[in-house]
């Protein structure tokens, strides 16, 4: 028995391997290859916007050149106070839209994913069209009403933070939503009805169990909420009143008038200091993998 065996070992040794099994993990090799290869090339081509906006920040010409002959970091220096201004005064704004967006949004994502409302996807459908609008379309409809309800109450919106702090909240909200919805529909409800099953309370289960699994999912949407808003100029530019402006107005405005590379300076500045609070965010609430968790895979 032992004999026929090793006799069926070495004969199947001895057959040849065809040649379709050898090439199987060279195809897989050159696969992945290429892949890595496009992989590289789209996050060149993503950041080689960034690489001009810092390398222009650092010229030492006066008009904009590139590449520049040699490198300073005196036109940070020039950076007028204003730039500081409009930068604080977007944050306030975008932090205020986004708060007041997800307060609105996530109890909506849960009754839309959830509910039993009749015409759910009419809803789910109108609560998400401020993202199809364009933003020039939105800022000259939000500029009309305002006007329309100047004339029938007296209540000045037109050139307010109340005014922008509601159209950008409008504007954002979707965001949010579309992003609690997405996790919604991946949930597993089990798990809730676990938590009653152990005597939990609907409050309980929601803080304990299914907002937890959310997070993830509200900080995303959050994300993509305040870049919108931070970053809106199509919007902003229609509801803003003179001697106000938030930090994209202020850099359209004087690349308009005259474009010099304290422009870069700021915009390398902003790049430099949300890259880092986004990669410290995330790796707080878990979307970035921790250096030990990298090295475990």
């Amino acid at each position: 028995m032992k004999t026929s065996a090793v006799s069926r070992a070495k004969a199947a040794e001895a057959r040849p391997v065809p040649w379709a099994r050898l090439a199987r993990p060279r195809r897989r090799l050159l696969a992945r290859s290429l892949l890595e290869v496009w992989g590289g090339l789209v996050g060149l081509f993503l950041l080689a916007p960034l690489v001009i906006v810092l390398v222009n920040s650092l010229g030492v010409e006066q008009y904009v050149i590139f590449p520049p002959a040699g490198f300073s970091l005196d036109w940070y220096a020039r950076i007028p106070s204003y730039y500081l201004d409009g930068a604080l005064y977007s944050l306030l704004l975008a932090a205020a839209a986004v708060l007041t967006g997800s307060l609105l949004a996530i109890p909506a994502a849960i009754a839309i994913a959830r509910g039993a409302l009749p015409g759910r996807a009419a809803i789910d459908a109108l609560l998400r069209s401020p993202i199809q609008v364009p933003l020039l379309i939105s800022g000259v409809a939000f500029l009309q009403f305002y006007v329309v309800v100047y004339d029938w109450s007296q209540l000045t919106l037109m050139g307010t933070f109340v005014g922008l702090w509601i159209a950008h909240t409008i504007v954002v909200s979707p965001y949010v939503l579309v992003a609690v919805v997405a996790r919604l529909s991946r949930y597993d409800e089990r798990l809730d009805e676990a938590a009653y099953g152990l005597g939990a309370s609907a409050w309980t289960t929601f803080w304990r169990v299914t907002f937890p699994q959310l997070q993830s999912s509200i900080a995303a949407g959050m994300f993509f909420a305040f870049l919108m808003s931070f970053d809106n100029v199509p919007l902003t530019i229609f509801l803003i009143q003179s001697g106000q402006t938030t930090l994209p107005l202020a850099l359209f405005f004087d690349s308009e008038r005259d474009l010099s590379r304290i422009q870069y300076a700021v915009g390398a500045l902003v790049t430099v200091i949300s890259t880092t609070l986004i990669l410290l965010a995330m790796r707080r609430i878990g979307i970035l993998p921790s250096e030990e968790a990298v090295v475990r895979a």
